[in-house]
């Protein structure tokens, strides 16, 4: 991935394969033409020290990054790739240390916010993107070891609603 200059953190491919996403420890995020090796757009991503995550939101044109603001407050950002200047939104969620990890159900429009090491998950609605994202309830408490367990058994890492209604079981 030449056009970054440190590691990168984590990537996502659009759903149609035709762009990759990606956040390095550069604090950039960063979409790639794969194809034409070519960086496509470059944005000043989440400025905290730890790392970050990108996420294409199925075939859309929508990019969900996480990670943290330089207070150390965790934050998530909307990106839209056809204008990748600034986010459509960013909010702050909490000041809890886990590394938070994207999950997104394309057939629910559903975004789930997992919190690396930590009993709960965020689960928002994005089923109309053009307005800022908006939590369903409150954080779902859950035993996370067992959700992880039975999600990574679902031939990746996109929560279905077998995976969810596990989650809820337990």
């Amino acid at each position: 991935l030449s056009p970054h200059s440190d590691v990168v953190q984590s990537m996502s491919w659009r759903g149609d394969g035709t762009t990759l996403a990606t956040s390095a420890k550069d604090k950039k995020i960063r979409l790639l033409d794969p194809r034409a090796n070519s960086c496509i757009a470059e944005v000043d991503g989440h400025r905290g020290v730890k790392e970050s995550k990108v996420l294409f939101l199925g075939d859309s044109d929508y990019v969900i990054s996480t990670g943290f603001s330089t207070s150390r407050q965790r934050e998530f950002a909307l990106w839209d790739a056809r204008e990748f200047s600034k986010p459509l939104t960013r909010s702050t969620l909490d000041s809890s240390t886990g590394v938070l990890i994207p999950l997104y159900d394309e057939d629910t429009r559903m975004l789930f916010l997992a919190g690396k090491a930590e009993s709960n998950i965020r689960y928002l609605d994005l089923t109309d993107l053009e307005k800022r994202p908006h939590y369903v309830e409150e954080p779902l408490t859950v035993t996370f070891s067992k959700c992880l367990q039975r999600v990574g058994s679902n031939k990746g890492c996109v929560p279905s609603a077998e995976a969810f209604s596990c989650c809820d079981g337990v």
